[in-house]
């Protein structure tokens, strides 16, 4: 048997036997260990009618867009099993005008004309077919009614003149009404889908997916969409079939809950809401300022979204599903009423969105992968243990590091969920109830060593308590794991292995099965019959000698007597897993073996879909490097297997990640690379400024509706990642940049999370280019202000951010994140009534291994009139060039190259004056990014103490508004009493008589010219009254020669004790006779 990834041989037999021996090692029920209790309170309630789990699943797996990208009915009959294991309760089905109603029906919202209905429609086809099985699941729907409207619906349905047409609320509430009620006529009551009970429209509109014209609140004209759909199905007859959610907010603000509260509780039955990037703790704050609004309405919360926080890349990982766990814990223990996981699967959505949503689906695409991820296995235990319309008990631990809830099914089982959070520590814990279960429980464990397996199984049980009174004992619940203990019966399951494999014609493959929870046996089909292969009864493929009429065979293992328990697994007659990974100026090509293969074929296009022309044939390896490839050119990419009955079909066509290219040489964005966003430097509220793409270029123009740097975008589709030995680099040409108002900006920035970035511009307003860090503040790096012809680029090395302009590198900054981000560009305006137009061509992002890395341990030492720098070697260098600057944020211009060694001293310096320094690596070929930077300010062996080090009483303000200052700034006070006062002490080396020098910046006519400056030396003191309204400053002065100790006994000291408005203090000096 399989459990938690583990493989036992195919062999047949109960857990009961299993749970025998583990009660043994665990202990009988009544043996109460000592360590952690979990307390579940049976006789209270938190929420008496929990609706259950489920997800995102929309009806599009039949739709044209899908078909084209490999779904079939072998597809469909992997992803019915899977959703039938996960037992969820409810699913939110996407359903959209144009599949039935494209275009007006007779522009009469009161009388549906029928026979103007594409009730029969290829789309409508495909939504029957899925709730078709959402109902013999018994599984309920939640129909959210439009959400994005395609071309021909805009054409009579949309508002004109908006940004995102496609986003356009409706410009008829009664067409839209009629709309509604129509749909849920053909689908409630002339399909029979009984199983739609609830019913929303729109999806999100608070974060632009509802537009609206300028003038018409978009929350008002919601809230009157809704009575509008209310009113209708009263009048239809339907408003009692279903119930209204709303208002499907998403983000921080609860804006559109307190409005909906307020304006539409006679309208709504059940309010819900979209929770990302939340986890135990701050879930509950989320959803108390919601609940402040809800809760005095009486009716339930829905979470109609939610995910865990983590990145793309951390959605393939185990502790993403600890952390969804955790997460569907906090829900429970908080109120909420029902939990639907976005999504369900990754899915190819419909005109007009057409790609494939890979964001958080439980199972990837199908047809590129049957691997399930972890966040299946923990949502699989959630949703199968609780069921439908079960109570939430008041569940308690005693320790901190677990998070625990329970439920009492509606069957009357009980279930109790624990998230161990402790990373490091077992625990042993006791569960006690209030009142005798006399039941056996068992737990169900999502530990570390799951291996997700194409079978994709629930995981089955491992341990077991039997007739459990009020009391059993775990005395060993992994670290950083979920336990789901439960008195619902072990899920009878069929595990195929291997779960999915490629083979060539006319091969053999041997399967096994795996029965877990039962004694049955099994018999062996092929879905489509003889055509797509055979099998024999003890579970021998033989693959077909050509291309079956299905482009994959699966073979399905039944149980005996029990035809619903069955295992799937997949032959497909194509390379799987290819991998293409950009390493310029290579292209490095992997994939997983096929069965019966004797070589292999690689392909390769320009063009997306092929043609393919062969570039390598008959290859044995499961690996390929392709060495000839230009810098401007993005490559697709496939691969056959040749077997004994000639060449299998191509893989699935990838291209190479981190490296990716767009010339824009189309007439419209390519959305295979791009999403278009709105997205500013600060906002991400829709605004008037646009994008499109033609003549070579693409552009972001318009101008902004919303306060403060609102803006358009793109965002790359793949994610880069950058490591110390593979730097990624993104350049782009950014052609021009102009704009009207007060601020507009060309931005390119790499894009983890909001905390997570980094935004580079030209700010054209005022000339500079500056970067800024995790939505920090700007730091200005150069300054230029033509707004023509640049190359911008960015070079992320794995720890820091290097930037470009013109190939020419001016500043960099460290960063801690490297992976799973995308790459953005955008047009930006300041405030309301600014306009930008920002013009970019031909963007190039690639990593590569061929290239030096920057010199590290790199040091500054100043002297008299020289700094004395020194540097690690660099493996490969031949030399090294050393580059200085004295304006912050101007080029760095080399002063030294072909330096062999690693010191270098720089001499004939101006003393007093800042140096910054970098140095690059150099060999025949290659030259490295800039080291990080150095600096340090050359001195004679005099004794500098500026006011940023010297010792304040009172308060002492920072200006830079003088001129002629030392170093960054001067401070001042007001004058006064002699209260305040500023010293300058320094440590002196070796006793003897120093010079003792003031420095001033510029004066004016509110400072004082009677600043007393005391010297205090050893053997007494003497004060010199300066006047500070001289001008120009900007040099030392001379007080005269003192005896000083060593060590810090001496010092000067100026006090606010003079005449005007203010006394200023900078720096003294302290020189040696």
């Amino acid at each position: 048997m399989r459990c938690n990834g583990w493989l036992v041989k195919r062999v047949r037999m109960t857990l009961m036997l299993v749970a025998f021996a583990i009660t043994a090692m665990f202990g009988a029920s009544s043996a109460y260990a000592s360590g952690s209790t979990v307390t579940i309170d049976t006789s209270s309630i938190v929420n008496n009618d929990f609706l259950g789990f489920g997800g995102e699943f929309d009806p599009t797996q039949f739709m044209s867009e899908a078909v084209a990208n490999g779904f079939n009915d072998d597809w469909w009959e992997v992803e019915k099993q899977r959703v039938a294991k996960l037992h969820p309760s409810l699913f939110r089905v996407w359903y959209q005008t144009d599949w039935m109603e494209p275009s007006n029906d007779n522009n009469d919202p009161d009388v549906t004309n029928w026979s103007n209905m594409q009730t029969n429609s290829a789309k409508m086809q495909s939504v029957y077919k899925v709730l078709d099985f959402l109902k013999s699941e018994q599984i309920d729907v939640m129909l959210v009614a439009g959400w994005k409207m395609d071309a021909a619906v805009q054409s009579w349905l949309a508002f004109s003149g908006l940004p995102s047409p496609v986003n356009s609320a409706p410009n008829d509430l009664d067409e839209w009404a009629e709309w509604v009620s129509a749909s849920l006529h053909q689908l409630i009551t002339v399909k029979g889908y009984d199983n739609i009970k609830y019913v929303m429209s729109y999806n999100e509109p608070s974060g632009g997916d509802f537009e609206t014209p300028a003038g018409i609140d978009p929350k008002a004209y919601y809230k009157d969409m809704y009575q509008a759909i209310h009113d209708r199905l009263i009048a239809d007859g339907l408003r009692s079939a279903i119930q209204l959610v709303g208002p499907d907010e998403s983000g921080s603000s609860s804006e559109w809950t307190a409005y909906a509260t307020t304006y539409m509780n006679d309208v709504l039955d059940i309010y819900d809401g979209h929770a990302y990037n939340m986890d135990y703790s701050t879930l509950p704050v989320w959803l108390s300022t919601r609940n402040s609004y809800i809760t005095p309405t009486g009716k339930p919360h829905i979470l109609t979204e939610f995910a865990a926080r983590g990145t793309n890349e951390d959605r393939n990982t185990y502790q993403y599903g600890v952390n969804l766990a955790d997460l569907m814990v906090s829900g429970m223990r908080n109120g909420v009423s029902s939990m639907l996981y976005w999504r369900l699967a990754d899915q190819q959505l419909a005109d007009p969105l057409n790609f494939i949503d890979t964001s958080f689906g439980a199972w990837p695409w199908l047809p590129e992968s049957t691997m399930p991820r972890y966040s299946y296995y923990s949502l699989g235990l959630f949703s199968t243990f609780t069921g439908s319309h079960a109570q939430v008990l008041p569940t308690t631990s005693d320790d901190p590091d677990l998070h625990v809830t329970s439920v009492r099914r509606a069957d009357g089982e009980y279930t109790v969920y624990v998230v161990n959070s402790s990373s490091s520590n077992s625990k042993s814990v006791s569960f006690q109830f209030d009142s005798n279960l006399n039941k056996t429980v068992s737990r169900h464990l999502y530990t570390s060593t799951l291996v997700p397996t194409p079978g994709a199984i629930t995981i089955p049980s491992d341990a077991s308590w039997t007739s459990v009174g009020s009391l059993f004992s775990d005395t060993n619940l992994p670290a950083n794991s979920v336990a789901v203990y439960t008195t619902v019966g072990e899920p009878e399951q069929i595990e195929i292995t291997p779960g999915e494999i490629s083979a060539v014609y006319g091969s053999t493959t041997t399967f096994n099965d795996t029965v877990i929870g039962s004694t049955y046996g099994t018999t062996w089909t092929v879905l489509g019959g003889g055509s797509q292969g055979a099998i024999s009864t003890s579970g021998t493929f033989t693959a077909p000698n050509a291309m079956p009429p299905m482009p994959q065979t699966i073979v399905k293992a039944t149980r005996v007597g029990d035809p619903s328990v069955y295992g799937l697994a997949v032959i497909q007659f194509k390379v799987l897993g290819l991998k293409a990974v950009g390493d310029y100026p290579n292209v490095n090509l992997s994939w997983r073996p096929s069965q019966g293969a004797s070589g292999y074929n690689v392909k390769r296009s320009t063009t997306p879909g092929g043609p393919y022309t062969v570039i390598a044939s008959s290859v044995t390896a499961t690996t390929y490097v392709d060495s000839d490839i230009s810098d401007v050119t993005l490559y697709y990419y496939v691969v056959s297997a040749v077997g004994a009955y000639g060449e299998n079909g191509n893989s699935s066509e990838v291209t190479p990640s981190n490296y990716f290219i767009d010339n824009f040489s189309g007439t419209a964005i390519d959305i295979t690379k791009w999403r278009v966003i709105d997205k500013g430097f600060r906002s991400t509220a829709v605004t008037g400024i646009g994008a499109n793409q033609s003549s070579g270029s693409l552009t972001f123009s318009g101008t902004t509706s919303v306060n403060y740097w609102g803006g358009k975008g793109v965002q790359s589709m793949p994610f880069f990642k950058a490591t110390a030995s593979s730097p990624l680099t993104v350049k782009v040409d950014r052609v021009s940049a102009n704009g009207i108002g007060t601020g507009y900006r060309s931005g390119i920035k790499l894009w983890r999370t909001y905390t997570e970035n980094i935004h580079w511009s030209q700010n054209s307003d005022t000339g500079v280019w500056a970067y800024n860090l995790n939505d920090g503040s700007d730091v200005t790096v150069y300054t230029n202000s033509d707004h023509g012809d640049h190359e911008m680029k960015l070079v992320h090395d794995g720890s820091n951010v290097h930037f470009f302009v013109d190939d020419v590198e001016y500043a960099s900054v460290p960063v801690t994140w490297s992976n799973d981000f995308s790459i953005m560009l955008t047009g930006e305006a300041r405030q309301n009534g600014d306009s930008v137009t920002a013009v970019f061509d031909n963007l190039l992002a690639y990593s590569s291994t061929q290239f030096l890395p920057a010199p590290s341990a790199f040091t500054a030492v100043a002297g008299d009139s020289q700094v004395n720098l020194s540097w690690g070697s660099v493996s490969g260098a031949t030399s090294y060039t050393v580059k200085r600057r004295t304006v912050a944020g101007g080029a760095y211009t080399p002063i030294a190259s072909n330096l062999t060694s690693t010191t270098y001293s720089d001499t004939g310096l101006s003393n007093g004056t800042a140096y910054d320094y970098v140095v690059t690596a150099v060999n025949s070929t290659l030259a490295s990014l800039h080291s990080k930077s150095v600096k340090a300010t050359p001195a004679d062996g005099s004794i500098i103490v500026d006011n940023l080090q010297a010792e304040k009483t009172g308060t002492w303000n920072s200006s830079a508004s003088l001129p002629n200052y030392y170093a960054s700034d001067y401070v001042f006070n007001a004058t006064g009493s002699g209260a305040d006062s500023i010293r300058w002490k320094p440590m002196i080396p070796e006793a003897g008589n120093y010079k003792v020098y003031y420095y001033l910046p510029n004066g004016n006519g509110d400072r004082a010219t009677n600043a007393p400056f005391t010297v205090y030396y050893n053997g007494g003191s003497q004060t010199f009254l300066i006047n500070e309204q001289v001008s120009p400053g900007g040099s030392w002065i001379l007080l005269g020669t003192f005896k000083f100790a060593a060590g810090n006994t001496g010092y000067v000291e100026l006090t606010d004790s003079a005449n005007s408005n203010y006394v200023i203090a900078d720096a003294i000096k302290f020189k040696k006779e």
